[in-house]
């Protein structure tokens, strides 16, 4: 894929994780997942960057019944970015596959306004 193709992708993560920030429950972070090569004074070979298939961010929402938020958990979620018309592939497939049976709420967000409605849903917990 190229960086041309990959810029919208990468544009909306940058959003999504702005939006993020502004939520006083949630913790959330970009994640780099797969293999990477790399070389350096002619060695050559590849990092893992985490879990092949893990969304591109991933992060926690505080669910708490007091105001002060001294109880409560911590509700793990995992929100794949796509760009309009892109698949996930079979990694992702897999590791949203697996998610659902833990019952970690996961999603594939092609708009802010899709991760903002996950968001939401989580909060209700009313997630599939």
């Amino acid at each position: 894929m190229t960086h041309a193709r990959q810029y919208p992708e990468t544009k909306l993560k940058v959003a999504i994780l702005a939006y993020l920030k502004t939520q006083r429950d949630v913790w959330a972070e970009r994640r780099n997942a797969g293999r990477r090569p790399w070389t350096h004074k002619g060695a050559t070979g590849a990092l893992t960057l985490g879990e092949p298939g893990t969304p591109d961010i991933t992060g926690y929402m505080h669910h708490s019944s007091s105001a002060d938020r001294t109880d409560g958990v911590a509700v793990p979620f995992g929100i794949e970015v796509k760009r309009k018309g892109a698949r996930l592939n079979e990694n992702q497939e897999r590791w949203h596959q697996r998610a659902k049976f833990f019952g970690i709420p996961v999603c594939v967000a092609r708009s802010v306004s899709d991760a903002k409605a996950f968001i939401e849903a989580v909060r209700k917990g009313d997630w599939e």
